[in-house]
């Protein structure tokens, strides 16, 4: 590409010439970041696609241009944006030669590449900018295994990681300008959050989706779905067999928070018990999924019992799947294990 295609590009998404939208600040993710920045190491930004990973990062920026840093010395880069064509490690050379050549960037600089695992190879790319000490680079991705087999090496001790999800509850009512921070608080909006919880619980805690009208939100979610599987599973992993993932992926949805075996599942679907396998791993590396598996001291016995299984976000689920009234246990489980996941 020329540099001025380049550069046009990069107009387009960096903070140089105009202002960007930030969206609802996300307080708490935003003070893990900086914290995370003390470590000076590389910070890989992984979790579901739209849970809100980018704009958590455009919030950081802007906080970043309020304490008096340049604009200039920030450089988003946006690597699914259409207009780069076939991404490459030559073209990741090209974007941040002509960032350094027409910016002039001084003092410490940041980069931020936005959806990285569609570059193969990044990890020396990402590894050489490391190295120079005056560069903090964030790198995101849609995939839990966001570094490959053959280059996780050359990251090793060199990077910090860090999972984000959709809205928490409480993070629901913050976008909601709802306060909950004293027990005044609380009792006097005591019934705005009982009727926000009934929302929350109905249509997740997508950030956009959050912020839309009722009657919107289930169009998104779905579309929201079809993205996933789509750019998250059947193009990263070369998947010819659409049909059954996605039933795959709506029957686990639809029976979430509850015990599911391989061996049942690959009667269920007429497919290799290899194929329930895979798949379902490929639905976990998307933060689609969650299998937890059954406590035991055996490690053998951790693998072979059945697995429970819990989604990332219910109003994904209820909007892809059949639902039963008697759900609203299995939805408030599925909620509580999101909220004591990594704790």
């Amino acid at each position: 590409m020329k540099k001025d295609e380049i550069l046009e590009i990069l107009i387009d998404w960096n903070f140089w010439e105009k202002e960007q939208d930030v969206g609802k600040l996300r307080e708490n993710l935003i003070n893990n970041l900086e914290d995370l920045l003390k470590i000076n190491e590389v910070i890989t930004i992984t979790g579901v696609r739209r849970c809100g990973k980018s704009t958590a990062l455009y919030q950081f920026c802007k906080g970043l241009i309020d304490k008096g840093c340049n604009k200039k010395d920030i450089l988003i880069v946006n690597i699914e944006d259409p207009r780069f064509r076939n991404p490459s490690i030559e073209l990741l050379e090209n974007i941040c030669g002509t960032y350094i050549e027409e910016l002039q960037p001084s003092k410490r600089h940041y980069v931020i590449l936005d959806e990285i695992q569609i570059v193969n190879g990044w990890e020396k790319f990402v590894r050489f900018l490391h190295e120079n000490k005056k560069v903090s680079v964030f790198v995101t991705g849609s995939t839990s295994k966001l570094m490959s087999q053959d280059y996780s090496s050359v990251m090793t001790g060199r990077h910090v990681d860090y999972t984000t999800y959709p809205l928490s509850f409480r993070e629901y009512l913050s976008f909601k300008d709802v306060e909950i921070n004293t027990k005044i608080k609380i009792l006097a909006n005591k019934h705005k959050i009982i009727s926000l919880l009934k929302e929350y619980i109905e249509f997740g805690g997508f950030p956009k989706v959050a912020l839309l009208d009722k009657n919107e939100k289930n169009k998104l979610l779905n579309a929201y779905f079809e993205d996933i599987i789509t750019k998250d599973v059947l193009l990263k992993h070369r998947i010819a067999e659409k049909e059954v993932l996605v039933e795959l992926s709506k029957y686990y949805l639809s029976n979430m928070a509850s015990i599911h075996s391989f061996n049942k599942l690959k009667n269920i679907f007429g497919v290799s018990l290899d194929t329930v396998q895979r798949f379902s791993e490929y639905l976990s590396d998307a933060y689609v999924l969650f299998f937890v598996k059954k406590f035991s001291y055996k490690v053998k016995e951790q693998i072979l019992n059945p697995k429970k299984v819990y989604c990332i976000d219910a109003g994904l689920r209820n909007a892809v799947c059949f639902r039963f009234s008697e759900d609203i246990g299995k939805l408030y489980e599925n909620i509580v294990f999101l909220l004591k996941k990594d704790l």
